[in-house]
């Protein structure tokens, strides 16, 4: 890790980078927080049928719950510096897989959102990135 000098003089072992802002300024200096990790829970998908006809295990609604509640686990362990995005909510608002929510179609091919579903997406998704940031 480097202390923004280029190398790692100056900085004992186990000592936080410092981390600095758009003006080159350290943020500890200036008192604000660390930023917090944003981690995305998984949306249920819907991908092509295997060749023998199944369920692809990633797109499995158990599986994702688990995955999901595994997330969230860690996410509120380190409440504080970390939390979870639920894009699922917005995807699947029933609890399920869809295509559409309210006439529009959010996703292309089962997992990937379609231009449309990310201009529908988006407002909510920078909304909760900028509320972490400050």
């Amino acid at each position: 890790m480097q202390d923004g000098r280029g190398d790692d003089r100056g900085r004992g072992a186990g000592s936080r980078p410092q981390q600095r802002d758009g003006d080159g300024q350290h943020r500890e200096e200036h008192g604000q927080a660390e930023p917090r990790l944003q981690a995305a829970t998984e949306p249920y998908n819907h991908r092509r049928e295997r060749p023998d006809g199944g369920v692809w295990p990633e797109d499995q609604p158990q599986r994702v719950d688990h995955w999901n509640q595994l997330l969230r686990q860690v996410a509120a362990r380190h409440r504080g510096t970390a939390d979870s995005l639920d894009p699922g909510r917005r995807l699947c608002p029933d609890g399920a897989f869809t295509w559409q929510v309210d006439g529009v179609r959010m996703r292309g091919d089962g997992v990937h959102l379609t231009p449309e579903g990310v201009r529908r997406l988006r407002p909510w998704l920078v909304s909760r990135i900028r509320a972490a940031a400050r």
